[in-house]
């Protein structure tokens, strides 16, 4: 009896960080740095553990709507920081709002059950 090989494409669609969650947590990353925060004080600000804030900076969690609002209060930005240098086709529009990011067109991946 031969194995079934796996499916790469599924595995990647179900279990990769999606390019916007990655961006989000590099814009989360970038202003916690420059206000000098560790991860372990943010993430006491907003109720988790420093691991979560790890997990977010690079892109393997996704961040909820009330933890991004959390975030955005422990930082003292508006939400849409996190979202600055997107346009709504999720294309990086600014090279100056992360200088490593790419112009090229995010993936984004449907989110199912």
């Amino acid at each position: 009896m031969r194995l079934k090989k796996p499916d790469v494409a599924l595995f990647k669609e179900r279990y990769m960080p999606s390019d916007i969650d990655i961006y989000i947590g590099k814009r989360l990353r970038r202003k916690r740095r420059m206000l000098s925060l560790t991860q372990k004080y943010l993430g006491a600000q907003v109720g988790v553990r420093f691991q979560q804030i790890q997990k977010y900076e690079c892109g393997a969690n996704s961040i909820s709507a009330s933890r991004l609002f959390m975030l955005a209060t422990a930082l003292r930005v508006e939400i849409s920081y996190f979202f600055d240098g997107l346009t709504a086709d999720g294309m990086c529009v600014s090279a100056n709002v992360l200088p490593f990011e790419t112009h090229a067109p995010l993936k984004v991946r449907a989110t199912g059950a």
